[in-house]
């Protein structure tokens, strides 16, 4: 891949993602690596290199690049998920016999979710965002964690690409909206999905009431593809499932 120098690491970085999303590691890790000689504080290039190394099974390499985010943006909770993963691979799971160091950073293994609704459910989210809190799950809200002075809709991107979990809570109320800012957040979720390896859990779709819709994934898949949580038969149950997927030790 013959990259321009004259690119900035912004372009490189997107080059990158688009050449993880084709599943395409090693490009992609030289379009990461130039970005990163461009500007080598830019921790989302950083993190975008671990998850191709991951793929790739490079995990050394990876557990480097997590914790070189880490000092860029401390206690970045989709960082410190990715190196607990990392670190699991490498067999050096907390209470393991691994060395100090990793078994420190195991410890440091967060988990931040970003669900994502529509107002007219927020009893009905708040609760479910209870039962994550009182299970030890951070949990990103639009309405509680945009600050004054932030421009909100960077702040939502970030926070869904840095998220180590997204809940799409679906509803009739949902499926009734010609409109909503939730379609956004969608979007840009199924945008990261795709540069995720399949076999890592990431988008996890939560049935409130009505369907799931048929957005696009890639040319064969859909969001109906995915397996949904259905919180509307057995309340206690859904929350089991999703506890299970996503913070296993929590339950």
């Amino acid at each position: 891949m013959v990259i321009n120098k004259c690119d900035s690491w912004a372009v490189l970085f997107q080059k990158g993602k688009s050449l993880t999303a084709l599943g395409r590691h090693e490009e992609a890790l030289e379009a990461y690596e130039k970005a990163i000689e461009i500007n080598p504080n830019a921790w989302g290039v950083w993190y975008q290199k671990a998850k191709s190394l991951n793929a790739l099974g490079r995990h050394e390499e990876a557990l480097e690049a997590l914790e070189k985010v880490e000092k860029i943006k401390q206690a970045h909770p989709g960082a410190l998920n990715k190196e607990g993963i990392t670190l699991k691979k490498l067999g050096r799971e907390k209470g393991s016999a691994g060395d100090k160091e990793d078994t420190m950073a195991a410890k440091k293994m967060d988990v931040c979710v970003f669900i994502s609704y529509i107002h007219e459910n927020k009893k009905v989210v708040n609760r479910l965002c209870e039962y994550l809190r009182n299970s030890g799950i951070k949990v990103w809200l639009d309405v509680k964690d945009i600050k004054p002075g932030q421009f909100w809709k960077n702040t939502i991107r970030d926070a869904i690409q840095n998220g180590s979990c997204f809940i799409a809570c679906f509803s009739k109320e949902y499926n009734e909206r010609e409109k909503t800012y939730m379609n956004e957040e969608l979007y840009l979720a199924i945008d990261e999905l795709r540069t995720r390896p399949t076999d890592q859990i990431w988008f996890i779709p939560v049935i409130l009431s009505g369907e799931i819709p048929n957005f696009s994934i890639n040319s064969r898949k859909t969001l109906r593809d995915l397996q949904w949580v259905d919180l509307r038969q057995n309340w206690a149950d859904g929350i089991r499932q999703i506890l299970s997927t996503i913070a296993p030790d929590a339950r």
